[in-house]
């Protein structure tokens, strides 16, 4: 956890309020807005985004933050920034962008020296954690950190409610969603079309997983499986392997099944002809820059409504 555990002694007998500081990278298209400053009423805590450098506009900003101030202890603090960084990466498909929460850890170090000068003169001087840091309030905290930037272009109060709401219906996010969400802020920073597009449908199949085939099946393969083994053939090793991969349906019949179980409406057909696209890709290693064009959308689109449909709909957590 980056917190600064380790910043000075005082730090942890402080009595005094805590916050949190969640700094991300947007990629993808960001928020449109004229504000520096961008409230987040969340249950009644005061919470804000803004650019994780000072004094620059959230518009221009490729690294942004949210921060929460004045709770009672550090337990509260970083449960409701965990809670936060579980929301907003939740949020990053309904907003048609990649969150990057990062993993906690400093991206930046400072020497015990220069912080203990800043702390004589009344301020806390912490490492830049990409990813959640909690601190005491008390004194003024500066974090050391570098410039970025950025153009962002969607509407504030867009991204503030779909954050809002994928906080108030918290959730665990499992190890495949996980992935998933990760491989899906990927897919946003890459730079051609057609990588985009392969990430996106990796993206399907990691959610899809591989489920087993029927039990008929499965004893055909069994079947085949035995009589290899009583057969004179030398190299067993690799048939065997072959023939043991069959009784796992394959990768594009569990895909087809899972967009069709998750969000129907036919939508296995337009996967299928994606999927065939990254076939081509994959195997052949080239496709029509139109074809991936036309097709990129319509991946975009099943991709977004596979993680909206895992989203709870009843009452809020």
């Amino acid at each position: 956890m980056g917190d600064e555990r380790d910043a000075v002694a005082w730090y942890h007998r402080a009595m005094g309020t805590f916050g949190f500081r969640l700094r991300f990278f947007l990629h993808g298209t960001g928020v449109g807005t004229h504000s520096d400053l961008i409230e987040v009423p969340i249950d009644g805590h005061k919470i804000v985004l803004r650019a994780a450098d000072a004094g620059a506009s959230i518009s221009a900003a490729k690294e942004l933050e949210l921060r929460g101030t004045g709770f009672p202890d550090r337990e509260t603090a970083e449960a409701i920034g965990q809670r936060l960084k579980r929301a907003l990466v939740r949020s990053g498909p309904k907003l048609h962008v990649g969150f990057d929460v990062g993993t906690d850890s400093p991206t930046s170090s400072i020497a015990a020296f220069i912080r203990q000068e800043a702390l004589e003169r009344g301020v806390q001087l912490l490492n830049d954690v990409h990813g959640l840091a909690v601190y005491c309030e008390e004194p003024a905290v500066r974090f050391f950190r570098t410039k970025a930037v950025l153009t962002a272009t969607y509407p504030e109060a867009h991204f503030v409610d779909v954050l809002r709401s994928a906080y108030a219906r918290d959730r665990v996010i499992s190890p495949r969603e996980k992935l998933a969400l990760e491989l899906y802020a990927l897919a946003h920073r890459e730079a051609t079309p057609r990588a985009k597009f392969l990430t996106l449908v990796t993206v399907v199949e990691v959610l899809a997983g591989q489920g087993e085939r029927s039990k008929e099946e499965i004893e055909v393969v069994d079947s085949l499986l035995a009589a290899l083994a009583a057969s004179a053939i030398r190299e067993k090793a690799s048939l065997r392997g072959a023939l043991g991969n069959l009784k796992k349906k394959s990768i594009r019949r569990c895909c087809r099944d899972f967009v069709e179980g998750s969000i129907g409406n036919g939508r296995w057909k337009k996967f299928d002809e994606c999927y065939e696209l990254r076939s081509n890709l994959v195997h052949e290693g080239h496709a029509t820059r139109d074809a991936v064009n036309n097709l990129l959308p319509t991946i975009e689109e099943i991709v977004t409504l596979l993680f909206d449909a895992n989203e709870p709909t009843g009452m809020p957590a």
